[in-house]
This record gives C-alpha cells, sequence and structure tokens, in this order.
C-alpha cells in the first residue's frame, strides 16, 4: 500500500505505505515529517519545500501523485522562481506614504521582496541600507506595533532612522536589566504612544514576559548573525518572543560566520528551517553531519559544510536576498555619510569634566566682560587699538591655549565613552571580512583600539618608514583588516582604497581635514562606493561639532557653487558660545 493524499483544510500532505526500511528513511528528508502511530501515516505541513521533496520521493518510489499535489508542485516552482527573481531585479514599483527620502533602486526591490515573502533574510552587504529596506517593508505592510532587536550600539542609530526618515513615527529604546510592573503596565500599553520598541539582546531575556503581552505585528533583528547558537539565552528568547509574529525579519550582511550550522537558529526563528529541508536535512546535506569518537563517547559532528552553491540557492528560493556592493554600485553615491549616535559609558565622568569646562569659560567670560568695561569710556579707535594690545597679550595668548586644551579634554572623555559600543560596532563590521579604516583625534583613544585590535596605524609617534610598510600590508594583505589613523597624520597623501569603510571614532576641527582624510580611501583605483561612519557621543559635545562642521560645510558648498554667503563660521568660538549657554 503506498499512498498520498493532502488535506487541505489541516494544510497537510499525509503518506501511508507498508513498512519498508528504505522508504522510512526517504519519507525522513521530507521537511518536519513526523509518523502517527494511530493512522500508521506520515505527515508535514504544506510548504514549497515538503511538497517539492514529497513529489521527488513519490516519483522515485513509484507513488500515486493526486492532482491536488500537482498543482501544488506548479505553484510551488511558480513561488520558488518568483522569489528568486527579486535577487537580480535593479528596481520595483512601490510606493511607501510616509517616507521623506527615496530608497535606492535595489532597496525598493528589498522591501518589495520582504512584503513578499514576510519572513526574510535581508542579507545586503554592509553599506547598502539594511536599516531602510526593513523599516519600509513594515510601513508598506503597515505592521505595528514593531520591535526591533540589535546590538546595544546601534539603538540610538535606530531611533534616529525611524524618527528622521518616515513622518509620525515614533521609537522607544528599552535599557536595563530590572523590569518592574509599571514597566510591564507600560509596555501593555505601549502601541497607544508608540510604533517602534527598539532593545538590545542582551536584555531581551529579562523583559521577555513583559514583551510577550504586546500583539507585535513585526520583529526586526538587526546583526541576526548574534543569533548563530540555538541554545543560548538570547536565542531562547527571541525565538520565543518571534513565535506567532507575522512579519519576521532578519537582517546580516553575513548570516553564516564561520558554519552552515550557524543558520540552523536563524531560520528556525524565522520559521523556515522547513522551508530548506528540515533540521535533519539541513545537518546531513549542508553540514557534513557524521559521527565522531571522543574517547569512548561518540558524538554528532556538524561542524562541516558541505553544497554550499545548493544551500544559497535554496535560501534565494524561499526566505533570503543578498546583494554585494558591485551588484548595485549604479545606484550609489560615490560617498554615503552615516551618522551613529551612542550613548557613551562615563556619563558621569563625562558630566563633571563638562561641569569644569563651562565653570572655566564663564570665569573667562566674566574677565572679559570687565576687561571691556574698563576700556568703554575711549574712542572707538583707542578702544580697538587696546583691544588688538590684549589680545596679543603673552597672557591672553595662553588663556586662549588652555581653552583648546581643556574642550580637547571634553572631546577626549566623550571619545572614551564611545571606546566600548564602538568596539561592538566593529566587532560586528569585521564579521563581513571586509576592511576598515578607523580615524581618531586623540593618541590615547588611537592606541587603545590599536591595542585592541592587532591593528595596523598611522600615527604621530609611526616614522615615516612605518607609516609607508602600514600602508603597503593594509593595501596588499587580506589578512589585515584594520587600520587606525591619526587624523592629522593620516589625511594627507596616503592610499587605503582596499577598504571602502571609514570610521569616525573622533572628528577634526574643519570639514576639510574630515573630508581630506575620508578622501584617503575615496581616490583614484576605489571602485565601490564609500561608506563613512561618524560615532556621535549622546548628548556631548559631539552633538555640537558635528553640526557645527555641517553648517560650516554648507558655506563651503555655497562658495565653491558661486552662491552669495551670508553667514561666516568659527567652529571652536561656536562651539564655546553653546557652552556658555548650556542651563547647568
Amino acid at each position: 500500500m503506498k499512498s498520498i493524499r493532502i488535506e487541505t483544510e489541516t494544510n497537510s500532505i499525509i503518506i501511508g505505505f507498508d513498512y519498508d526500511p528504505a522508504l522510512v528513511s526517504a519519507v525522513k528528508r521530507i521537511p518536519g515529517a513526523y509518523f502517527r502511530k494511530e493512522s500508521k501515516t506520515w505527515r508535514t505541513t504544506i510548504s514549497d519545500n515538503s511538497i517539492r521533496t514529497a513529489a521527488l520521493i513519490a516519483e522515485e518510489h513509484g507513488f500515486t501523485i493526486p492532482d491536488e499535489m500537482k498543482d501544488l508542485i506548479l505553484k510551488a516552482k511558480a513561488s520558488q522562481e518568483e522569489k528568486l527573481k527579486f535577487q537580480t531585479l535593479t528596481d520595483a514599483e512601490i510606493t511607501i506614504p510616509g517616507f521623506k527620502k527615496d530608497p535606492f533602486p535595489f532597496q525598493r526591490v528589498g522591501i518589495a521582496f520582504g512584503m513578499q515573502v514576510k519572513r526574510a533574510l535581508i542579507a545586503d552587504a554592509p553599506g547598502l541600507g539594511k536599516t531602510v529596506q526593513s523599516i519600509g517593508i513594515v510601513e508598506a505592510l503597515q505592521a505595528h506595533p514593531a520591535i526591533v532587536i540589535v546590538p546595544s550600539s546601534l539603538k540610538l542609530n535606530w531611533k534616529r532612522e525611524i524618527e528622521e526618515l518616515w513622518t509620525s513615527r515614533h521609537a522607544i529604546i528599552l535599557s536595563g536589566k530590572k523590569v518592574t510592573k509599571n514597566d510591564i503596565l507600560g509596555l501593555e500599553r505601549f502601541s497607544d504612544y508608540a510604533d517602534y520598541l527598539i532593545i538590545n539582546y542582551d536584555i531581551a531575556g529579562d523583559w521577555l514576559e513583559a514583551l510577550k503581552a504586546v500583539p507585535w505585528k513585526a520583529i526586526i533583528m538587526d546583526e541576526v548573525h548574534m543569533l548563530k547558537t540555538h541554545t543560548s539565552i538570547r536565542s531562547k528568547a527571541v525565538k520565543e518572543l518571534a513565535a506567532g509574529i507575522e512579519i519576521r525579519l532578519g537582517l546580516s550582511g553575513t548570516p553564516i560566520l564561520n558554519r552552515p550550522k550557524e543558520l540552523i537558529a536563524q531560520l528556525t526563528i524565522l520559521d523556515r528551517l522547513n522551508d530548506i529541508g528540515g533540521y535533519n536535512n539541513f545537518i546531513y546535506r549542508y553540514c557534513n553531519a557524521h559521527m565522531m569518537r571522543f574517547g569512548k563517547r561518540q558524538f554528532l559532528n556538524i561542524d562541516g559544510a558541505s553544497h554550499l552553491e545548493e544551500l544559497n540557492l535554496k535560501l534565494s528560493q524561499t526566505c533570503m536576498i543578498r546583494r554585494r556592493k558591485e551588484d548595485v554600485l549604479k545606484d550609489l553615491p560615490p560617498k554615503q555619510r552615516v551618522l551613529i549616535p551612542v550613548e557613551i559609558t562615563n556619563r558621569e565622568k563625562y558630566s563633571t569634566t563638562e561641569l569644569d569646562v563651562i565653570a572655566w569659560f564663564r570665569e573667562r567670560a566674566g574677565n572679559d566682560q570687565r576687561f571691556l568695561e574698563k576700556i568703554a569710556y575711549m574712542n572707538t579707535a583707542d578702544r580697538a587699538i587696546e583691544i588688538e594690545r590684549h589680545q596679543n597679550s603673552a597672557e591672553e595668548r595662553a588663556r586662549r591655549a588652555e581653552a583648546m586644551v581643556r574642550i580637547e579634554a571634553l572631546k577626549q572623555v566623550s571619545a572614551e565613552g564611545k571606546l566600548e559600543p564602538g568596539s561592538e560596532w566593529i566587532d560586528n563590521f569585521l564579521v563581513s571580512g571586509e576592511k576598515l579604516v578607523i580615524f581618531a583625534n586623540h593618541i590615547h583613544i588611537q592606541k587603545s583600539i590599536r591595542e585592541k585590535y592587532k591593528a595596523l596605524s598611522i600615527i604621530g609617534e609611526d616614522s615615516i618608514e612605518e607609516r609607508q610598510a602600514a600602508v603597503d600590508k593594509f593595501q596588499t594583505d587580506p589578512k589585515a583588516k584594520i587600520i587606525v589613523c591619526s587624523i592629522k597624520a593620516g589625511g594627507l597623501g596616503i592610499t587605503l582604497t582596499a577598504a571602502n569603510t571609514v570610521v569616525f571614532i573622533e572628528m577634526g576641527w574643519s570639514p576639510g581635514e574630515m573630508e581630506q582624510c575620508s578622501d584617503r580611501v575615496h581616490r583614484i583605483g576605489q571602485r565601490d562606493s564609500v561608506t563613512i561612519n561618524y560615532f556621535i557621543g549622546s548628548k556631548t559635545i559631539d552633538d555640537d561639532i558635528y553640526k557645527l562642521l555641517e553648517k560650516k560645510q554648507g558655506i563651503i558648498d555655497s562658495a565653491i557653487d558661486g552662491k552669495e554667503i551670508k553667514e561666516e563660521i568659527n567652529v571652536f568660538n561656536e562651539l564655546v558660545g553653546r557652552l556658555l549657554a548650556k542651563d547647568v
């Protein structure tokens, strides 16, 4: 007795046959297949992959395939071909209300793919805007409220992206591991006052029960490769939270860090593992599963890799879209600038330092005011002479030098507070296997990064010969992934086109020197679009410096374009003015 039947009411494929070891082994290849003792039949859920696998087994073993299954086979094939088509599409016609910025054509394709697939792995290379695409999918499907789970260093960046790019959208960030009753009551009313909730992986387990009280319509998991171990606390928490959520989006430029087995947890959370053949099929087909002996104990080793091209095809046919920069280069601008706001880890030290700096400048402002009052009786010409004499005095020059030292000290404290979240971002980036150029201003910050990553460097203490050797190694050695540069020493005369991503841990004092630094990567010989990332310490001097540099760049651009300049700006003086205006 051999039979296959389809039950649409229970969404099941039912297979019956007299016991045959070879046939049992074959049926186990069907994703999700299990045996029912009472009916002595094998069952599995209808999906594109289960239909296709069941059809192959039926053909191999002489089953009669019912007409309704033939229809499903055709539909499954058409569905796979439709999903595969997205990998090479160059644009898609979609309209998303409320989007303030037109997505690039390839990003529209990614959004259209996610709208169709709903449980998708967005695996574009770094710098191609997976954040924009995932939010675009949620917005296009109106899947609110949505929860976004990210590394802690990216929480502020996600909030900024959501609220700056989308009209009338509000995002809330969850922090801390201690969950109170009021927190739970607040989350139960979450959709009344916000559209997106952002939380980091490390605390998702602590908030799990409270989060489950919200009727989430979508879940976005950024850097989803952080869920590579299905037994980890974070993977279990996210899996439990994602169960039942219709829209599930995993984002990662490198979903497989070392071995195909690392996809198992991700695909399980996306509810896509059965579409790829199920657990047993996955480990034997793609992880080269085999028994090994350790002493007297035997164990199943799934650390291997096999049939990777087939795995990539199956992922593309079911749930994954992946484009590299070279695939979409025509759509990208030569340079992309990305602002990454982060919470500094030394807030108390920063606040104390800032108060000291403000107090010093206010005392200086008082002295200046008393000097002006002292010469107020003079005529205009004599007053100008006295002011010039005062400014050129040794005492005043020393005060100006000390002013710069104090501002630089405040900048350094902010930079120290960015090292930990910055390192988390760098760690996630390095998973991609790509190279990275890091710029910083203070020697302490430069050395900290160099030491942590055993990186190459071009900093003030390096000799000319050492700098050239570092450049040559970075440009030619595939294993040399990071070079740390001083904004001053690394801003001129070198070529670092082996990378297409730049990070500024700190910023300089003019748009020109920042541009010179990024142009070490964006030079003749660079074939890719260059992504320039600026780490900004939230509620620190960084905010003001970035805004002033942006303002100054606008004036420079106007001058280059031949437009009338109505305003000049001195970054340092305006920065001091902003510090003095703070309410402390």
